[in-house]
């Protein structure tokens, strides 16, 4: 989410923590989420400072928080009766192929600095792939096999 790093911890620990104390359904998977990492990080890619990056983070996790805590009070999980099952099926298919996506440039080496998506750098800049970092690329492809 492009914050300080210690804040991934608390965000695995804590929630799980508190809905145990808290929560009423035992079957509810409580705890970070890679879709909500993803597009938060690149609302707050605007925000130059990494200090000024954890404090907007923690400001929009307050009012995500007040607002889902509002809908509990007023009852509205009935909301999600209209969504369609093809399109909660749709939202959770691109979701999943917006975060294996994401995961390209990392798995493949290539420098902090580099601009633009794997498919911008395929396309525009098929020379970057020769930087890419061999080792990082083995144990990546190696570590998603295993999975």
């Amino acid at each position: 989410c492009k914050v300080h790093l210690i804040n991934g911890p608390y965000s695995c620990i804590l929630p799980p923590v508190i809905y145990a104390l808290f929560g009423t359904c035992i079957h509810s998977s409580v705890g970070t989420g890679g879709l909500i990492s993803l597009l938060t990080g690149e609302k707050l890619a605007a925000y130059g400072d990494l200090d000024q990056r954890t404090h907007a983070a923690a400001i929009f996790t307050l009012l995500v928080g007040a607002m889902i805590a509002l809908m509990g009070i007023f009852r509205l999980s009935f909301l999600v009766r209209f969504l369609s099952r093809p399109a909660l099926s749709g939202f959770i298919t691109a979701s999943a192929i917006l975060i294996i996506v994401s995961q390209f440039k990392p798995m493949l080496g290539f420098p902090k600095g580099t601009q633009g998506g794997i498919g911008d750098i395929m396309l525009r800049n098929p020379e970057l792939l020769k930087s890419a970092n061999l080792p990082t690329l083995v144990l990546s492809v190696m570590a998603f096999l295993f999975l």
